[in-house]
């Protein structure tokens, strides 16, 4: 094994085994303690880079950085750091593992728990980096280390190589004439990408696609050339995570492209509060896992093209959950309907009247007679020219125009206790039904409003929780879209308590999925009503705030809920447990 630029520090302490790496700024050793027979590893400068004074300052200073991180269960621990005046090296801890990177290659699509348990670990190790001061500036599934350490069922994650790491506020300015990337391309956050300053939201935007990548199985933008994936990076929307994996929740995947939004103040302001909204999640996960409402039929998954983009919420929905929502256009390429293939653009053959098929074939016949009877046929074709273009851009031309129009995008449904709400856009008006059921022989219809629109609400009532149901819409022409499916979950809800320094209460609660809530308590012996402090929107956490309520001797009443679907609920304020 070839030693030379290896510092005499090292020798002396370590016993060098195996090289487990080796990249553009150096190689990486599996060592052992000569005294501790301790595993660790050993990062070393190569020694052509030691010779270049500014490859080497950028070596000490990912020593420098490395070494203002202290312990933490999430951050491969940096042992130490010297040999600046011989051949600059970095101490780790020996991490027994495999990458995040070889974990989702092996599984293709991770659990919904698995890849959630990930994201929120490597957000709180983000999160200690974050308040030291460092952004790492390279998170990728290969930078993560799925360690030995078991965790509710799951290895903890750590992440490593901090060597483009920078201490915010010491990254060297630069001339745009100087323009330059850091980071890996298909995780580059889109400011990154255009060569500005990296922040912890560039951080948070590298996580966002880690965890797209955990639920897809792919990274969402690809490219033949650098300046493609970056291009897409800086302009391109991903494509709804839902629609790849079907079996992942609406709120799993609003998660994920809040993260992942372009521009850095529509993401999460920390990755605490990242971590927080992913540990809510994690409560859920076991249900969502067992069945969860989801955008499309898994079954259906690389047979045939889902025309539904990332779902937006109903009418009623608060406005960050609607945040993500992407409008996909329908490109110039066939799609199939019910079993059929049409070209876009081109009408439906089965809604052109028989008479025009036959009539046809009788005009053909003519133009081999004399003059007079071309010319009648050609009256005639005029004729039928004009019904036909009056069928089609006259009223009732539903039934010829292309099933395309009507094919659903936005595509979501919202659920309640026993109700649930189905929503979708086309781009032709037309009556909203959906049929559905348990057994697709046995489907059922439910109507809208019953009138023309392009924004369709349907409302399916009675509706049986841990049951798989399947859906289509029902177009003008007859016609059905491709089945999706969904199962409703039995609605979770919980209240606590805490009590306030300055002698009041606060009150905070969780749903399982989107409702309203207004608490009723009693004060001094009179009856009071508390709406929540961040607004009246459909939502899926509460916080109360009862100024002067003494926690002994008033009492909380109930809280009224009030879900998406119109139903309603009520929670006693016996189960509002202190904290």
């Amino acid at each position: 094994m070839n030693t030379t630029d290896v510092s005499k520090e090292i020798l002396e302490k370590y016993e060098l085994l195996e090289k487990i790496g080796e990249g553009g700024m150096g190689r990486v050793f599996k060592v052992r303690h000569r005294v501790l027979q301790r595993f660790d590893v050993c990062k070393v400068i190569h020694s052509k880079i030691f010779l270049n004074d500014e490859q080497k300052k950028k070596f000490i200073r990912e020593a420098r950085v490395s070494s203002n991180l202290k312990k933490h269960k999430n951050i491969v621990s940096v042992f130490g750091a010297g040999g600046e005046e011989d051949f600059p090296y970095i101490l780790f801890e020996y991490v027994k593992g495999v990458t995040l990177e070889v974990r989702i290659k092996e599984a293709k699509q991770l659990p919904i728990k698995e890849a959630i348990f990930y994201a929120k670990e490597i957000c709180e190790g983000l999160s200690y980096a974050h308040s030291m001061g460092i952004i790492h500036r390279d998170i990728k599934s290969e930078n993560v280390i799925l360690s030995d350490q078991i965790v509710d069922g799951f290895p903890v994650p750590k992440i490593a190589d901090f060597g483009i790491a920078t201490i915010k506020g010491e990254a060297p300015k630069v001339q745009k004439s100087e323009w330059a990337l850091h980071g890996t391309p298909s995780y580059m956050s889109p400011e990154q990408a255009a060569g500005e300053e990296a922040t912890e939201q560039s951080d948070i935007y590298s996580l966002g696609i880690i965890f797209y990548e955990m639920l897809t199985g792919s990274v969402p933008f690809k490219g033949q050339t650098l300046h493609q994936v970056i291009m897409q990076h800086i302009s391109e929307p991903p494509k709804p995570v839902h629609e790849i994996n079907p079996e992942v929740p609406i709120q799993v995947s609003e998660l994920v492209h809040r993260a992942i939004e372009k521009k850095p103040q529509d993401r999460y302001p920390s990755a605490d509060d990242f971590a927080a909204k992913l540990e809510k999640a994690l409560s859920f996960a076991d249900r969502w896992q067992r069945g969860m409402i989801t955008g499309g039929n898994p079954s259906l998954r690389g047979k045939a093209p889902s025309s539904c983009s990332f779902p937006k919420p109903a009418v009623g929905m608060s406005s960050s959950m609607a945040r993500t929502g992407r409008r996909r256009s329908i490109t110039p390429s066939s799609t199939s309907v019910s079993g059929r293939s049409h070209a876009a653009g081109a009408s439906v053959a089965t809604t052109i009247p028989p008479s025009g098929e036959h009539a046809t074939g009788w005009l053909g016949g003519l133009f081999t007679q004399n003059k007079l009877q071309i010319t009648v046929a050609m009256a005639v074709l005029s004729v039928v020219s004009i019904f036909l273009l009056y069928r089609t851009l006259g009223p009732g031309s539903h039934h010829i125009r292309s099933s395309l129009a009507y094919t659903p995008r936005d595509l979501r449904v919202v659920q309640g206790q026993k109700d649930a709400l189905v929503n979708w856009k086309s781009d032709a008006p037309y009556i909203s039904i959906v049929e559905f059921g348990i057994d697709e022989q046995k489907m059922t219809q439910e109507r809208g409003a019953g009138l023309e629109e392009v924004e369709h609400t349907v409302k399916l009532s009675n509706l049986a929780t841990s049951k798989k149901y399947q859906y289509r819409i029902i177009y003008p022409t007859g016609e059905k879209s491709l089945p999706y499916s969904f199962s409703l979950m039995d609605v979770d809800l919980s209240f606590w308590m805490s009590v306030l320094d300055d002698k009041g209460v606060r009150v905070e609660g969780e749903a399982s999925v989107p409702a309203k809530a207004v608490l009723t308590y009693e004060k001094n012996g009179q009856e009071l009503v508390a709406h929540p402090q961040e607004g009246e929107g459909f939502e899926t956490s509460f916080t109360f705030k009862l100024d002067g309520m003494n926690s002994e001797t008033d009492k909380i009443r109930k809280i009224s809920i009030q879900f998406s679907t119109g139903e309603e609920a009520e929670y006693p304020g016996a189960k509002v447990k202190m904290r």
